[in-house]
């Protein structure tokens, strides 16, 4: 049986409580300011979203996928064929929410419907 994954074991902070904000921590600043449009149509901000959301999710899985190849090259470990299969559930995960971020519920056409 393999041990419960621990991020702190691999120098994460796991307890921010007095050493800095959630927004500060995840740059919210930084984020919510990124999405400039450069018209005033309506749905050029959610096209801004939806597409910085998918590169987020674009660079998350191939963090996945770089983490799962790099387990598999350490063929001395026993439990390294466990963790790349973790992170590769984990990128699967990744795919789907990225896919979702696409749906037709999102479409520019439904603004126009109610104009």
């Amino acid at each position: 049986m393999t041990k419960p994954y621990d991020p702190a074991a691999e120098g994460a902070e796991m307890s921010f409580g007095r050493k800095m904000a959630y927004g500060d921590y995840l740059h919210l600043d930084a984020i919510l300011g990124a999405q400039e449009p450069l018209s005033k149509a309506h749905d050029e901000l959610l096209f801004i979203v939806q597409h910085q959301t998918s590169e987020l999710w674009m660079k998350l899985a191939i963090h996945e996928m770089s983490s799962a190849a790099l387990a598999l090259r350490m063929a001395g470990e026993d439990e390294a064929a466990a963790r790349a299969g973790g992170f590769l559930r984990r990128q699967v995960s990744a795919a789907g929410l990225l896919y979702a971020t696409d749906v037709p519920s999102l479409s520019t056409e439904i603004g126009r419907a109610h104009v």
